[in-house]
């Protein structure tokens, strides 16, 4: 469920940083020509943003005026991992994400453990410590966190999870626009896209090089083990899981809870 407000979100806010990957999502615009046959391109904010190409159009087709022609994009975005949750951040104005990053930082902020409070100021918004002239414009980024279960489906009530999809950088990033194909329908034409892939493999290289195996390893084991306690929590028939450590009995015994019987393994 996305938490609209994270800032004023306590249990966000109080996590570390557990890890950074990339991924891709697909950003709706649309587009008029206005006076002097000018171009005119719009995006709706954080809603512009959808984790997958059917979303993404399946969000045009009521959107259709007379004149307006969406475009479809993938776009590269961020991922930071927390024991609450995950961040995307999307810097999409410019051709080259987070080309304007101040590189000469020791960026302090990758490293795990970090506040997410920090690790987002320094991704969605610039700041003369973290980016350097020209700064990006404010409206480019957009965030959006995310619970570890994801959203509800309205029909069953269960959860869904969401698998965004990672980031291909040995591949060409692609968009589509959009053309009449009769009443409530709308066709697409593909074409490869121009936008550039360095600077956020730049991100994830720093990521990688400033934290040790051992505690890349011990943060992710984190989140997952994380994300499997909340997912079982909220599954409809859910039972608590036996304690995974030895108990110490009054003889001086030890004793281990059995496993659960429940087809829990995902």
């Amino acid at each position: 469920m996305e938490r609209k407000n994270w800032q004023n979100d306590e249990l966000f806010s109080t996590s570390m940083l557990l890890g950074v990957s990339a991924h891709v999502m697909y950003l709706l615009s649309t587009g008029r020509n206005a006076w002097n046959n000018v171009w005119v391109q719009r995006y709706k904010g954080p809603t512009s943003l959808h984790f997958t190409l059917e979303a993404a159009k399946k969000k045009a087709e009521p959107d259709r005026v007379q004149g307006t022609v969406f475009s479809i994009e993938q776009v590269p975005v961020l991922a930071f991992r927390c024991r609450t949750g995950i961040a995307y951040c999307a810097e999409f104005h410019s051709q080259e994400s987070f080309k304007m990053l101040n590189w000469d930082d020791e960026m302090n902020y990758l490293k795990i453990g970090t506040g997410m409070p920090d690790v987002m100021d320094a991704f969605s918004k610039p700041n003369p410590v973290t980016w350097t002239r020209p700064w990006p414009a404010q409206d480019s980024f957009v965030t959006r966190v995310f619970d570890l279960v994801g959203k509800n489906d309205p029909k069953t009530g269960k959860t869904m999870a969401r698998d965004v999809e990672l980031l291909d950088r040995d591949a060409k990033l692609l968009r589509w626009k959009s053309h009449p194909m009769g009443p409530g329908y709308l066709g697409w034409d593909r074409s490869e896209s121009d936008r550039k892939l360095k600077s956020v493999e730049k991100v994830i290289e720093k990521f990688e090089s400033i934290n040790t195996l051992e505690l890349k390893v011990a943060a992710n084991e984190l989140f997952l083990a994380a994300d499997k306690f909340v997912k079982r929590h909220f599954e409809e028939n859910w039972i608590a899981p036996a304690t995974p450590f030895p108990i110490l009995l009054s003889n001086g015994k030890l004793y281990r809870r059995p496993e659960p019987t429940i087809d829990d393994q995902e």
